[in-house]
């Protein structure tokens, strides 16, 4: 027999045996028993069992059976490419009590010419835990960085707790949960959502499909601040004689380290910590400041106060008596009588200007007027102190006078 009889023939027998197996199924479609394996198996009454008694299943739930069937090839055949038709369920609703269960199942299988011969396993051991819900504390690690010159402030969480679910030796043992924080180079306050995991109090993962959570991020709010170096001013006012010109001054600190939102720091080229008023001074003096920064700065080198020592420099005193003594502005109807004959005055300005005054130079004026004196009687009043002549020498300190008020009508000689 030559190579192609041979080759036809076994296409004919091929072709033979297809037809016959066509037959076989298709017209005569003879029964066989057969297993039909991993069909998976539905739970219900797990939402009942959980709103009534706090149990939830935390055993496997895509658990499956293998079904051991009696029906024609085609059928079989049918069910093996759909297995999700087959319904298997177990009814959970009539437990009510934690524990493993031992528990069965119905089948319903979808084709009526196909029986159920057998199943297996014949009974699902289903564990059933009671339900508790815990607030646990949610914590930030900041795993993320800053642009040069800036600092990050203690950020805010919310919530700063979230409520986990789930079966109480698993939850009970949840000590935190844990955000991560992993934005780089940032230079100003953000806010954004963040994801957490759960740990134990030795910082162990906690994962469970049995847990559900009340929110599945946190909103992390990261103020950053701009650092910056400012040097500290005070405002120095000329009086009695001296000028700004002829004062020195130091401040200790001389500048302090700030932080605060960019928008006012970079404005922020000195700070002025008060006013001296050179009247104030008699050749040297020590005045202490607050350091007041604007709201929103704070100091990063936590100095709250300040120093400042003044000296005068190229500056003379004299002592002058001064007897052109005057008060004016008297209450109608009342006279005044200056008690006061002569005041020592001490004056100050350059040698060379207090050389040349003379006390007629020199004159003391009380302004009655706003003093409220209504009636007659003696009283210390205020006067100023005026040098004629010498705009550049003032007058130190402060001075008043003793005058009396009479009745005009009681005046001698009136």
């Amino acid at each position: 027999m030559s190579g192609k009889t041979r080759v036809l023939y076994i296409l004919l027998a091929f072709v033979a045996s297809t037809l016959l197996w066509i037959y076989v199924v298709g017209v005569e479609n003879p029964q066989k028993e057969d297993v039909i394996s991993g069909v998976p198996v539905t739970f219900i009454g797990t939402d009942e069992i959980y709103e009534d008694y706090d149990l939830m299943m935390t055993s496997e739930k895509r658990a499956t059976v293998d079904l051991t069937v009696m029906g024609s090839i085609r059928d079989i055949a049918e069910l093996n490419t759909h297995k999700e038709s087959i319904t298997v369920e177990v009814d959970l609703s009539r437990y009510n009590s934690a524990g493993t269960k031992q528990v069965n199942y119905t089948v319903i299988i979808p084709n009526e010419d196909v029986t159920l011969l057998d199943q297996s396993p014949y009974y699902l051991n289903v564990t059933l835990e009671n339900v508790i819900t815990t607030a646990v504390e949610v914590r930030l690690r900041n795993d993320g960085s800053v642009s040069e010159g800036f600092i990050t402030k203690t950020p805010t969480i919310e919530p700063a707790s979230i409520l986990v679910t789930g079966p109480r030796e698993l939850v009970s043992g949840i000590s935190y949960a844990e955000a991560v924080w992993t934005r780089e180079n940032v230079d100003s306050t953000i806010t954004a959502d963040v994801a957490y995991s759960l740990y134990t109090a030795d910082g162990e993962p906690v994962e469970s499909e049995a847990l559900s959570v009340n929110a599945e991020t946190v909103s992390v709010t990261m103020p950053v601040q701009k650092m910056k170096t400012i040097p500290l001013a005070v405002k120095i006012v000329g009086g009695a004689g001296a000028a700004e010109t002829d004062a020195k001054w130091v401040i200790d600190p001389p500048e302090i380290e700030v932080a605060g939102e960019p928008s006012i720091v970079d404005g922020l080229n000195s700070f002025d910590v008060g006013t001296i008023d050179l009247a104030d001074v008699l050749g040297a003096a020590e005045f202490t400041f607050p350091i007041s920064l604007p709201n929103g700065v704070e100091s990063l080198s936590g100095e709250e106060e300040c120093s400042v020592s003044v000296t005068l420099e190229g500056l003379a005193v004299k002592t002058v008596v001064c007897d052109d003594i005057v008060a004016i502005n008297q209450p109608e109807g009342l006279a005044v009588n200056v008690i006061t004959n002569e005041r020592s005055i001490t004056l100050r300005g350059r040698a060379e200007d207090l050389d040349e005054i003379e006390p007629i130079n020199v004159r003391m004026i009380a302004d009655l007027r706003g003093a409220g004196i209504t009636e007659s009687g003696r009283y210390t009043v205020d006067a100023d102190v005026y040098v004629d002549g010498f705009p550049n020498v003032g007058v130190l300190g402060k001075y008043n006078i003793s005058i009396e008020l009479i009745p005009e009508d009681e005046v001698p000689g009136e």
